[in-house]
């Protein structure tokens, strides 16, 4: 029986490819940097904010790593408070889990920052009983360790816990909690859903095909 539904946010619950084009190259652009878009958003995806912002002071853009992040920080911001939309079919199944009494949370690599207006200006926020980042946590999806804490906060037996997610990864760790998982086949990142089914027995290709 499952009694609460923990969702990662990017390219999971919401579609948020568009945060490179829209958010993070324009950066290069501006500076005249020039890169390979697939190679470079490839580099970008399993990272943060910070640790982008230092990939692109390697490559030459002016500033201090904290500078660069608060100029990528802007961008952000905009493409996610304005202009980034729930996956298919992701607002009817919430609703259906709503309606099942079903707690629901996200777990996500994104900060409060982009990650809180982005589910407001989509109606859902205040649907969660928890929003957390990795930040809350002091570590990322890579560490075991953050289900662990995750199913403690929660406070259900970790096999009452259901989680979603588009990263390989954070899938197979969340596993080793005892939880639940269902991997989430992102069109835009071939080679993690080619790997989701060697970590997940369950998986779906849109919310689409839960409703």
């Amino acid at each position: 029986m499952i009694r609460a539904v923990v969702f990662d946010l990017d390219d999971t619950l919401v579609d948020s490819w568009s945060r490179f084009d829209g958010a993070m190259l324009p950066v290069l652009d501006e500076e005249g940097i020039v890169y390979d878009r697939d190679d470079m958003i490839a580099k970008m995806h399993p990272q943060g904010v910070p640790p982008t912002a230092a990939l692109f002071c390697e490559m030459g853009v002016p500033g201090t790593v904290e500078e660069v992040t608060r100029r990528l920080e802007v961008g952000m911001y905009r493409e996610y408070a304005e202009r980034i939309r729930l996956m298919p079919g992701a607002e009817a199944y919430l609703c259906r889990l709503r309606e099942q009494g079903v707690r629901l949370f996200v777990l996500t690599a994104s900060p409060h920052s982009i990650t809180d207006p982005c589910l407001r200006n989509n109606g859902v926020f205040d649907w969660f009983e928890q929003v957390w980042t990795v930040e809350d946590y002091g570590m990322g999806k890579s560490n075991p360790d953050l289900f662990v804490r995750v199913v403690e906060d929660i406070g259900l037996p970790a096999d009452e816990i259901l989680y979603y997610d588009d990263n390989p990864m954070a899938v197979a760790n969340a596993a080793k909690s005892g939880m639940q998982v269902c991997g989430v086949l992102c069109p835009h990142t071939p080679q993690n859903a080619a790997k989701i089914p060697e970590v997940a027995e369950k998986y779906i290709a849109s919310f689409e095909e839960l409703l």
